[in-house]
């Protein structure tokens, strides 16, 4: 990453991303570009697009012809069209999405840190519980920092600005037994 701009070769600003997420973390439900239940998975997509700049990626018939669109806003209300897609609102979706449109970094079994290094600010982890026999990813959030110790901070939608993986790992433990949280470095490759 070229620490001066931000940018790195994956085709967009993950400094910017994160600074969008910081400034952004606790606006309203409705300002942020659609509305659905999956906000943290929303709030990490906007913080890629308009704050990293990482352009949408749309078929010639958004979310009805090409499965592979990341988008939101356009076509809204037309002809029942959604307002986004998928990949964009819901944190599996959003997953696997990344995991072909980007590089799997790390994994991290119960909130302990991973290799030192592997994690970067503007990476996004997603959060598994163990018990889902499908591996359905359940939350998303923008890795906002890495302390010299390891530990990840991330801010997600809501009251969390930088937070701390350690502390939330026992909040999860205690409320959904094991997980996973994979990180994942976007990449602009379409």
């Amino acid at each position: 990453m070229n620490d001066m701009t931000g940018f790195t070769n994956s085709g967009y600003n993950a400094v910017a991303a994160v600074d969008w997420a910081q400034e952004n973390y606790d606006i309203a439900n409705e300002e942020l570009s659609v509305s659905a239940d999956d906000y943290c998975t929303i709030f990490a997509s906007d913080a890629l697009h308009f704050g990293g700049g990482l352009p949408f990626k749309q078929g010639v018939i958004p979310g009805l012809l090409d499965s592979d669109d990341w988008y939101s806003g356009y076509f809204r209300d037309v002809a029942g069209l959604s307002g986004a897609s998928d990949p964009y609102v819901a944190a599996n979706a959003n997953r696997e999405f990344f995991e072909i449109h980007g590089t799997v970094t790390a994994t991290s079994h119960n909130g302990n840190n991973p290799t030192y290094g592997s994690v970067k600010p503007g990476d996004i982890a997603y959060f598994t519980k163990d018990s889902d026999p499908n591996g359905k990813a359940f939350h998303a959030a923008v890795v906002t920092a890495v302390l010299p110790d390891g530990n990840i901070l991330y801010t997600q939608k809501g009251s969390m600005l930088n937070g701390d993986l350690n502390t939330r790992s026992q909040h999860i433990l205690e409320d959904s037994g094991n997980f996973t949280v994979t990180f994942i470095h976007p990449k602009k490759d379409w």
